[in-house]
Protein backbone atom coordinates (compact mmCIF):
# COMPACT_ATOMS: atom_id res chain seq x y z
CA UNK A 1 0.00 0.00 0.00
CA UNK A 2 2.87 2.41 0.78
CA UNK A 3 4.33 1.74 -2.68
CA UNK A 4 0.97 2.48 -4.30
CA UNK A 5 0.45 5.64 -2.26
CA UNK A 6 3.95 6.91 -3.08
CA UNK A 7 3.48 6.19 -6.78
CA UNK A 8 0.08 7.93 -6.79
CA UNK A 9 1.52 10.96 -5.03
CA UNK A 10 4.35 11.20 -7.58
CA UNK A 11 1.99 10.69 -10.53
CA UNK A 12 -0.52 13.28 -9.33
CA UNK A 13 2.26 15.77 -8.60
CA UNK A 14 3.73 15.30 -12.08
CA UNK A 15 0.30 15.61 -13.71
CA UNK A 16 -0.34 18.77 -11.70
CA UNK A 17 2.99 20.23 -12.82
CA UNK A 18 2.32 19.39 -16.47
CA UNK A 19 -1.24 20.73 -16.34
CA UNK A 20 -0.15 23.96 -14.67
CA UNK A 21 2.53 24.54 -17.28
CA UNK A 22 0.14 23.71 -20.13
CA UNK A 23 -2.42 26.20 -18.87
CA UNK A 24 0.26 28.82 -18.39
CA UNK A 25 1.40 28.66 -22.04
CA UNK A 26 -2.04 27.96 -23.55
CA UNK A 27 -3.13 24.53 -24.68
CA UNK A 28 -3.25 25.58 -28.33
CA UNK A 29 0.47 26.51 -28.40
CA UNK A 30 3.39 24.06 -28.70
CA UNK A 31 5.70 23.66 -25.75
CA UNK A 32 8.33 26.41 -25.69
CA UNK A 33 11.37 24.60 -24.30
CA UNK A 34 13.18 27.84 -23.59
CA UNK A 35 10.26 29.30 -21.64
CA UNK A 36 9.75 26.08 -19.70
CA UNK A 37 13.44 25.93 -18.78
CA UNK A 38 13.44 29.62 -17.78
CA UNK A 39 10.39 29.05 -15.54
CA UNK A 40 12.04 26.04 -13.93
CA UNK A 41 15.30 27.89 -13.34
CA UNK A 42 13.48 30.86 -11.79
CA UNK A 43 11.59 28.57 -9.42
CA UNK A 44 14.83 26.74 -8.55
CA UNK A 45 16.54 30.05 -7.73
CA UNK A 46 13.65 30.89 -5.42
CA UNK A 47 14.10 27.51 -3.72
CA UNK A 48 17.81 28.34 -3.27
CA UNK A 49 17.09 31.73 -1.70
CA UNK A 50 17.90 30.52 1.82
CA UNK A 51 20.79 28.23 0.86
CA UNK A 52 23.56 30.81 1.40
CA UNK A 53 25.17 29.98 -1.93
CA UNK A 54 27.06 32.59 -3.94
CA UNK A 55 25.77 33.24 -7.45
CA UNK A 56 29.13 32.12 -8.83
CA UNK A 57 28.81 28.73 -7.12
CA UNK A 58 25.30 28.27 -8.48
CA UNK A 59 26.48 29.26 -11.96
CA UNK A 60 29.33 26.71 -11.80
CA UNK A 61 26.88 23.94 -10.95
CA UNK A 62 24.37 25.01 -13.58
CA UNK A 63 27.08 25.09 -16.25
CA UNK A 64 27.07 21.29 -15.90
CA UNK A 65 23.33 20.98 -16.47
CA UNK A 66 21.87 20.47 -19.93
CA UNK A 67 18.46 21.43 -21.30
CA UNK A 68 17.34 17.83 -20.78
CA UNK A 69 18.31 18.09 -17.13
CA UNK A 70 16.18 21.20 -16.55
CA UNK A 71 13.28 19.51 -18.35
CA UNK A 72 13.53 16.30 -16.30
CA UNK A 73 13.82 17.71 -12.78
CA UNK A 74 11.57 19.88 -10.64
CA UNK A 75 12.79 23.12 -9.02
CA UNK A 76 13.14 21.61 -5.53
CA UNK A 77 15.24 18.76 -6.90
CA UNK A 78 17.42 21.17 -8.86
CA UNK A 79 17.98 23.20 -5.70
CA UNK A 80 19.05 20.02 -3.86
CA UNK A 81 21.46 18.96 -6.61
CA UNK A 82 22.86 22.49 -6.85
CA UNK A 83 23.54 22.57 -3.12
CA UNK A 84 25.50 19.31 -3.36
CA UNK A 85 27.54 20.30 -6.43
CA UNK A 86 28.05 24.05 -5.95
CA UNK A 87 31.18 23.96 -3.78
CA UNK A 88 32.25 20.37 -4.47
CA UNK A 89 35.00 18.92 -6.66
CA UNK A 90 32.86 18.18 -9.71
CA UNK A 91 35.88 16.78 -11.54
CA UNK A 92 36.43 13.98 -9.01
CA UNK A 93 37.06 10.64 -10.69
CA UNK A 94 34.95 8.95 -8.00
CA UNK A 95 31.95 11.28 -8.10
CA UNK A 96 29.59 12.59 -5.42
CA UNK A 97 26.38 11.49 -3.78
CA UNK A 98 23.73 12.51 -1.30
CA UNK A 99 20.77 10.80 0.34
CA UNK A 100 17.67 12.40 1.83
CA UNK A 101 14.07 11.71 2.76
CA UNK A 102 11.60 12.78 0.08
CA UNK A 103 10.30 16.23 1.03
CA UNK A 104 6.85 15.45 -0.36
CA UNK A 105 6.59 11.66 -0.20
CA UNK A 106 7.31 8.68 2.00
CA UNK A 107 10.38 7.45 0.14
CA UNK A 108 14.13 8.00 0.22
CA UNK A 109 16.01 9.79 -2.55
CA UNK A 110 19.62 9.31 -3.59
CA UNK A 111 21.52 11.36 -6.15
CA UNK A 112 24.63 9.89 -7.76
CA UNK A 113 26.97 12.20 -9.69
CA UNK A 114 29.63 10.12 -11.40
CA UNK A 115 31.59 9.74 -14.66
CA UNK A 116 29.35 8.16 -17.28
CA UNK A 117 32.13 5.68 -18.07
CA UNK A 118 31.69 4.12 -14.62
CA UNK A 119 28.15 2.90 -15.47
CA UNK A 120 27.01 2.74 -11.86
CA UNK A 121 23.39 1.72 -12.56
CA UNK A 122 23.91 -2.05 -12.13
CA UNK A 123 25.86 -1.61 -8.87
CA UNK A 124 23.52 0.95 -7.31
CA UNK A 125 20.41 -1.11 -8.03
CA UNK A 126 22.06 -4.32 -6.76
CA UNK A 127 23.12 -2.65 -3.52
CA UNK A 128 19.71 -1.12 -2.87
CA UNK A 129 18.01 -4.46 -3.47
CA UNK A 130 20.43 -6.25 -1.17
CA UNK A 131 19.90 -3.86 1.75
CA UNK A 132 16.14 -4.28 1.60
CA UNK A 133 14.94 -1.46 -0.64
CA UNK A 134 12.42 -1.51 -3.46
CA UNK A 135 13.11 1.03 -6.21
CA UNK A 136 10.12 2.95 -7.52
CA UNK A 137 11.74 5.58 -9.74
CA UNK A 138 15.08 6.16 -11.47
CA UNK A 139 16.18 9.04 -13.67
CA UNK A 140 19.50 9.03 -15.51
CA UNK A 141 20.49 12.31 -17.14
CA UNK A 142 23.82 12.91 -18.94
CA UNK A 143 25.52 16.20 -18.08
CA UNK A 144 27.67 18.51 -20.16
CA UNK A 145 31.02 17.34 -18.76
CA UNK A 146 31.00 13.57 -19.36
CA UNK A 147 29.33 12.85 -16.02
CA UNK A 148 25.74 11.88 -15.36
CA UNK A 149 23.38 12.78 -12.56
CA UNK A 150 21.24 9.82 -11.57
CA UNK A 151 18.47 9.91 -8.99
CA UNK A 152 16.83 6.96 -7.30
CA UNK A 153 13.63 6.93 -5.26
CA UNK A 154 13.18 3.86 -3.10
CA UNK A 155 11.26 2.53 -0.10
CA UNK A 156 12.00 0.14 2.72
CA UNK A 157 10.52 -3.21 1.72
CA UNK A 158 9.92 -3.89 5.42
CA UNK A 159 7.67 -1.02 6.46
CA UNK A 160 8.55 -1.68 10.11
CA UNK A 161 12.09 -0.40 9.55
CA UNK A 162 12.53 3.07 11.01
CA UNK A 163 14.01 5.60 8.60
CA UNK A 164 16.06 7.83 10.86
CA UNK A 165 19.37 9.67 10.48
CA UNK A 166 21.32 6.54 11.38
CA UNK A 167 19.57 4.54 8.64
CA UNK A 168 20.17 7.30 6.07
CA UNK A 169 23.84 7.42 7.03
CA UNK A 170 24.14 3.64 6.58
CA UNK A 171 22.58 3.91 3.13
CA UNK A 172 24.93 6.79 2.30
CA UNK A 173 27.99 4.78 3.39
CA UNK A 174 26.86 1.78 1.37
CA UNK A 175 26.36 3.84 -1.76
CA UNK A 176 29.79 5.41 -1.31
CA UNK A 177 31.24 1.94 -1.95
CA UNK A 178 29.59 1.99 -5.39
CA UNK A 179 31.54 5.09 -6.39
CA UNK A 180 34.80 3.24 -5.71
CA UNK A 181 33.74 0.02 -7.50
CA UNK A 182 34.64 -0.85 -11.09
CA UNK A 183 32.71 -2.82 -13.68
CA UNK A 184 34.43 -6.08 -12.73
CA UNK A 185 33.08 -5.97 -9.17
CA UNK A 186 30.80 -8.93 -8.49
CA UNK A 187 27.09 -8.15 -8.39
CA UNK A 188 24.97 -10.42 -6.22
CA UNK A 189 21.50 -9.97 -4.80
CA UNK A 190 20.72 -12.74 -2.34
CA UNK A 191 17.46 -11.36 -0.97
CA UNK A 192 14.42 -13.30 -2.17
CA UNK A 193 11.18 -11.75 -3.39
CA UNK A 194 8.52 -11.22 -0.71
CA UNK A 195 5.58 -13.64 -0.66
CA UNK A 196 3.05 -11.11 -1.98
CA UNK A 197 5.21 -10.52 -5.07
CA UNK A 198 5.65 -14.27 -5.72
CA UNK A 199 1.86 -14.66 -5.76
CA UNK A 200 1.58 -12.60 -8.97
CA UNK A 201 2.87 -13.51 -12.41
CA UNK A 202 3.59 -10.86 -15.05
CA UNK A 203 4.79 -11.96 -18.47
CA UNK A 204 8.15 -10.46 -19.40
CA UNK A 205 7.99 -8.37 -22.57
CA UNK A 206 10.98 -6.58 -24.12
CA UNK A 207 10.25 -4.26 -27.04
CA UNK A 208 12.29 -1.75 -29.02
CA UNK A 209 11.69 1.49 -30.89
CA UNK A 210 13.93 4.16 -32.39
CA UNK A 211 14.45 7.70 -31.21
CA UNK A 212 15.75 8.98 -34.54
CA UNK A 213 15.82 12.61 -33.42
CA UNK A 214 18.44 11.74 -30.78
CA UNK A 215 20.11 8.80 -32.51
CA UNK A 216 19.30 6.20 -29.87
CA UNK A 217 17.22 3.10 -29.21
CA UNK A 218 14.24 3.03 -26.90
CA UNK A 219 13.85 -0.23 -24.98
CA UNK A 220 10.71 -0.94 -22.95
CA UNK A 221 10.69 -3.71 -20.36
CA UNK A 222 7.51 -4.93 -18.70
CA UNK A 223 7.89 -7.72 -16.14
CA UNK A 224 7.20 -8.72 -12.57
CA UNK A 225 9.19 -6.72 -10.04
CA UNK A 226 11.68 -8.67 -7.94
CA UNK A 227 14.90 -8.01 -5.99
CA UNK A 228 17.82 -7.52 -8.35
CA UNK A 229 15.74 -7.01 -11.51
CA UNK A 230 17.32 -3.69 -12.45
CA UNK A 231 20.78 -4.98 -11.57
CA UNK A 232 20.23 -7.90 -13.95
CA UNK A 233 19.34 -5.45 -16.71
CA UNK A 234 22.35 -3.28 -15.92
CA UNK A 235 24.69 -6.26 -15.92
CA UNK A 236 23.47 -7.35 -19.38
CA UNK A 237 24.06 -3.81 -20.63
CA UNK A 238 27.63 -3.92 -19.32
CA UNK A 239 28.28 -7.35 -20.87
CA UNK A 240 27.00 -6.13 -24.26
CA UNK A 241 28.81 -2.77 -24.05
CA UNK A 242 25.56 -0.78 -24.09
CA UNK A 243 25.29 2.65 -22.50
CA UNK A 244 22.19 4.05 -20.81
CA UNK A 245 21.60 7.63 -21.95
CA UNK A 246 18.42 8.00 -19.95
CA UNK A 247 15.93 5.80 -18.12
CA UNK A 248 12.42 6.02 -16.73
CA UNK A 249 11.72 3.37 -14.11
CA UNK A 250 8.21 2.82 -12.81
CA UNK A 251 7.15 0.18 -10.29
CA UNK A 252 3.43 -0.28 -9.65
CA UNK A 253 2.85 -2.93 -7.00
CA UNK A 254 4.38 -6.14 -8.37
CA UNK A 255 4.65 -4.82 -11.95
CA UNK A 256 7.73 -3.08 -13.37
CA UNK A 257 7.34 -0.87 -16.46
CA UNK A 258 10.78 0.45 -17.37
CA UNK A 259 11.99 2.45 -20.38
CA UNK A 260 15.67 2.76 -21.28
CA UNK A 261 17.20 5.05 -23.90
CA UNK A 262 20.33 3.21 -24.98
CA UNK A 263 23.25 3.45 -27.41
CA UNK A 264 26.37 1.46 -28.22
CA UNK A 265 29.81 2.60 -27.15
CA UNK A 266 30.08 4.71 -30.32
CA UNK A 267 26.91 6.57 -29.24
CA UNK A 268 24.79 5.08 -32.02
CA UNK A 269 21.34 3.48 -31.97
CA UNK A 270 21.44 -0.30 -31.81
CA UNK A 271 20.96 -2.28 -35.05
CA UNK A 272 18.10 -4.79 -35.21
CA UNK A 273 20.36 -7.82 -34.70
CA UNK A 274 21.81 -6.32 -31.52
CA UNK A 275 18.30 -5.60 -30.22
CA UNK A 276 17.37 -9.23 -30.83
CA UNK A 277 20.44 -10.50 -28.95
CA UNK A 278 19.72 -8.04 -26.15
CA UNK A 279 16.12 -9.28 -25.88
CA UNK A 280 17.33 -12.89 -25.69
CA UNK A 281 19.94 -12.09 -23.05
CA UNK A 282 17.48 -10.15 -20.93
CA UNK A 283 14.78 -12.82 -21.08
CA UNK A 284 17.32 -15.48 -20.13
CA UNK A 285 18.77 -13.39 -17.31
CA UNK A 286 15.40 -12.40 -15.87
CA UNK A 287 14.07 -15.97 -16.08
CA UNK A 288 17.14 -17.39 -14.34
CA UNK A 289 16.80 -14.83 -11.54
CA UNK A 290 13.13 -15.67 -10.93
Amino acid sequence: MRLWNSWKATLFRDLYDLTTRALRRGLENPIDRGLLIADTQAAARSALANASLHDEAVARAWDLFTEEYFLRYRPGEIAWHTGVLADADTGSEFGLLDVRLQPDGDGIEAMIYSPRAKRTFAHVTALLAEIGMTIVDVRIVPLANGFSLDTYVFLELDHRTEIDDARLNRIRRSLTQVLAADESTSLRVTRSAPRQVRMFSTETVVSFDRDDANGRTVMELVTGDRPGLLSTVGRVFIEMDIDIEAAKILTIGERAEDVFYIVDRKKRALPDETCQRLRERLLAGIDSAS
